[in-house]
C-alpha cells in the first residue's frame, strides 16, 4: 500500500535518517491521542481503513477525515529531502 507517498525512495545518510525520524516522533507527539491512534493503526499497522473505523469505534469517512488532518498538522514538522 502506498498511502499516498511517492514511489521513489531517495539515498539518505545515516545521520539524516535519525533527524527525520527525530522530526516524526515529535510530529507524533504533538497529535492529539484520538488522531495518533488513527496514524499509528493505518500507516504503522496497515490496516485498512475499514478496520481502523472499527477499531476506534468511528465511521470510516470519519477515520478518513481524522487521518488527513493528522498528516495535515504533522506535515510542516516534517522535513523530506528529495533526490534530484
Amino acid at each position: 500500500m502506498s498511502h499516498g507517498l511517492p514511489d521513489t525512495l531517495s539515498v539518505i545518510s545515516g545521520e539524516e535518517r535519525v533527524l527525520q525520524g527525530t522530526d516524526l516522533r515529535n510530529a507524533m507527539r504533538r497529535l492529539p491521542h484520538d488522531d495518533r491512534l488513527v496514524v499509528v493503526l493505518y500507516f504503522y499497522l496497515d490496516m485498512p481503513l475499514p478496520e481502523v473505523a472499527a477499531v476506534v469505534g468511528g465511521a470510516v469517512g470519519a477515520v478518513r477525515r481524522r487521518l488527513y488532518r493528522a498528516v495535515r498538522r504533522m506535515r510542516p514538522d516534517i522535513v523530506i529531502e528529495e533526490a534530484i
